[in-house]
Parts: structure tokens; C-alpha cells; sequence
């Protein structure tokens, strides 16, 4: 990756913490430090140095970290050891809390690659040992190389990096770390293209890491790790290579995971604000699951919110199947989000049934006599 693509993404990645760090000292009911990006990247840190260290999160990002060829070479023929290539700048990543990486040449054990082909890489897995020595802590994987020596080679250095204590992100949603009591989430996209080879080909391989094509799951996976973590930090592997120019495409991606987050904290906020609250659910799936779920994540920002007084969905969807749309809505009773004595699933097709509804609200003109509630000043 080159140093534009690496400064793009850092200006990102502290954008986003920004952001999330202003709601959680907020809601932890901790002093709240007006600290801007000028500030953090000014050479006089006075501002910060105010702020006590325990609340303060170091991290430390870089780009593409590759072990393959030559390197991978003279570690097994020459030095014959793993941690040489950290020996002289280990101290900026022990120094950190996070030490987050992109891992580009796929590390297992029979990796002896030659170096004849430059553009397909792995490196032996004791590189990991490497990695440990050093400090890092979290390895992203969702890159144009995890799977260039195939699935089960990636799925190999995947199982021996969580074995090893590292957070791997990228793959799933389960990259989770704690850091002086405070909850981190690692989700990692892959927007590049692999290489022309056959394991590329395979569908495996394809669903093999998270992709940034997908922009509904992107920004779907993006919510769903705001819902349990503190704070979000996510990695993307993209833009045009060879070249120091942000694309568009790098912008849009950077505000659709910036916006994902924003969109659940301000619902969550209306919820807050609103006290008493009902939900009227057309349709279903995800957006349902974070509407009732603004119930949850009140009291995780140190808010005790009353359930939703009332919730109605209109859905054909069947509960047999299984799916998010079809669950009902005396389920969401259990999970204490809604009142079990004040829920109704209306089987219908919406189309039809909205303009109803929405004419009979029309036609009682009760909304004459509301006074406007206007939560989005509250926001």
C-alpha cells in the first residue's frame, strides 16, 4: 500500500474514533475533553496531555505488512528466525494499546515460497512468533492476498493467529478486545480484486473474507458491532494501486462506515429523548432488529429506558422460515424491547394496508392536537 493510501486510510481510522470516543466518555459520565484532529496532530500535545492516561487509547495502524519471499528466505535460510524484521522498530508497536496491521502474505507451515512468483505470496507461520515479539495485537486479513495459496492455507493461519492471542478482523464478527475497560469491535473489507489464479475462482474463496462490494452487509456488520462494542475501528484494503490519489469509491466507502455507526447512535438518541415510544414496522429484516434493539443500547449508554410501549409490524413474511423479518414481535418481548401486552403482527401486504392505515390517522386528526416533539434538535 502507498503512502497515500496509508494517510487516507489513518485520517479515516481517527476520524471514526473521534466520533465514537466523544459518545463514550459522554455516556460513562467522564469529564469530556474537547480535543479535535488539530489537536491530535499538532506537534503541541499540551491539550492532551491533560487528558489522564487511563483515558487515553493508543494506537498504533499501518499498511500492507508482507512476509513473503525474500523475507520469508532469509528468515528460514539465514537469520533462522522469525523476528528479525521487527527488530528495530518493535518499540512503537509495544508502546500501543492496539497495534493493528493488514497481514498481505498468508502465514502456515509449508509456506517455502521462492520468491519466482512476486505477486502470489505466503510466509511461514512462525512469522506469527514475529508478530508477538513485536507487540502487535490485532492482524487484518480481509486483503487481494488471504487466499492466494488457497482456503484452507488461509483458514490455517486464521486459526493459528487466534490461537496465539492476536484479534483477527476481517472474517467475522467475533474480533473483539477489551483495553482499559473499554470494549473495542475489528471489522476488515476487502475492496481489491485477487489475482488471476484458480483459488480465486472458487466460491469459497469468495465468501472467504468480507468484501466491500456488499455495502448492505458492509454497513448491516458495521451497526450490529456498534450494538455490542464501545468503539468500532474498521480496515479497508482498496483504492487504485500504484497511484497516491484517493478514489472516489475510497471516499464513499470511508462515510458509509463512518455514516453506519452515526445512524444507530442517533436512533438510539431519539429513543433516549423520546422517553415513551412505539414502533410501526413496515416490512421487516435488519432495521427492525436496530429499532428495538435502541431499547438495549439506551442502557448500555448508561440511560434505564423504558421498553416500547406498542409496536405493530405489517409482513407476509412467515415465522416458519426463520428469518430476521419473520420474527415476531412477541419474541422481542422476551428481549425485554417491547411490551408483550401491546404487540401486533398484521399478516398483509403493505402496500395495501399502509394507505389505509395512514388514511384512518389522517382522518381522527388527534395529530392536530400533539405538540410537535422535533427529537431531531435533540440529536
Amino acid at each position: 500500500m502507498n503512502k497515500g493510501k496509508l494517510v487516507f486510510l489513518t485520517i479515516s481510522l481517527f476520524l471514526l474514533l473521534s466520533l465514537l470516543f466523544s459518545e463514550y466518555y459522554k455516556r460513562k459520565n467522564f469529564n469530556y475533553y474537547n480535543i479535535s484532529l488539530k489537536d491530535i496532530f499538532s506537534k503541541n500535545l499540551s491539550l492532551i496531555r491533560k487528558v489522564p492516561k487511563e483515558k487515553i487509547l493508543t494506537i498504533v495502524s499501518t499498511g500492507d505488512v508482507n512476509f513473503a519471499n525474500e523475507i520469508n528466505i532469509l528468515s528460514i535460510n539465514q537469520y533462522k528466525n522469525f523476528t528479525w524484521p521487527f527488530e528495530k522498530i518493535f518499540p512503537a508497536f509495544r508502546q500501543a494499546d492496539i497495534s493493528l496491521i493488514n497481514l498481505e502474505s498468508p502465514l502456515f507451515t509449508n509456506c517455502i515460497s521462492s520468491g519466482s512468483e512476486i505477486y502470489i505470496l505466503c510466509g511461514n507461520s512462525k512469522f506469527i512468533d514475529g508478530l508477538k515479539y513485536a507487540g502487535i495485537n490485532v492482524v487484518n486479513v480481509a486483503n487481494n492476498h488471504i487466499i492466494d495459496y488457497g482456503a484452507d492455507n488461509a483458514r490455517e493461519q486464521i486459526e493459528l493467529l487466534k490461537n496465539s492471542g492476536i484479534v483477527v478482523s476481517g472474517v467475522d464478527d467475533k474480533s473483539i478486545m477489551t483495553v482499559k475497560n473499554t470494549k473495542i469491535g475489528f471489522l476488515g473489507f476487502n475492496d481489491i480484486k485477487y489475482n488471476d489464479i484458480e483459488y480465486a475462482k472458487e466460491k469459497e474463496s469468495q465468501d472467504f473474507i468480507y468484501q466491500a462490494s456488499d455495502l448492505n452487509k458492509m454497513s448491516t456488520l458495521i451497526k450490529k458491532m456498534k450494538q455490542i462494542n464501545d468503539i468500532v475501528i474498521i480496515s479497508f484494503h482498496w483504492g487504485k494501486e500504484y497511484t497516491d490519489k484517493v478514489t472516489e469509491r475510497q471516499k464513499s466507502l470511508a462515510h458509509i462506515s463512518i455514516d453506519s455507526v452515526q445512524d444507530f447512535v442517533e436512533l438510539t438518541k431519539l429513543k433516549i429523548a423520546a422517553k415513551t415510544s412505539g414502533l410501526l414496522i413496515i416490512g421487516g429484516g435488519t432495521p427492525k432488529n436496530f429499532a428495538q434493539d435502541t431499547v438495549v443500547c439506551a442502557e448500555i449508554l448508561g440511560h434505564n429506558v423504558p421498553m416500547h410501549k406498542y409496536a405493530v409490524q405489517i409482513t407476509v413474511a412467515d415465522a416458519r422460515d426463520g428469518a430476521c423479518s419473520s420474527s415476531t414481535l412477541k419474541e422481542a418481548g422476551s428481549w425485554g424491547k417491547v411490551e408483550k401486552s401491546r404487540e401486533q403482527m398484521v399478516y398483509a401486504e403493505a402496500a395495501s394496508v399502509l394507505p389505509l392505515l395512514a388514511s384512518y390517522v389522517y382522518q381522527k386528526k388527534n395529530w392536530k392536537k400533539r405538540k410537535m416533539k422535533e427529537l431531531a434538535k435533540k440529536l
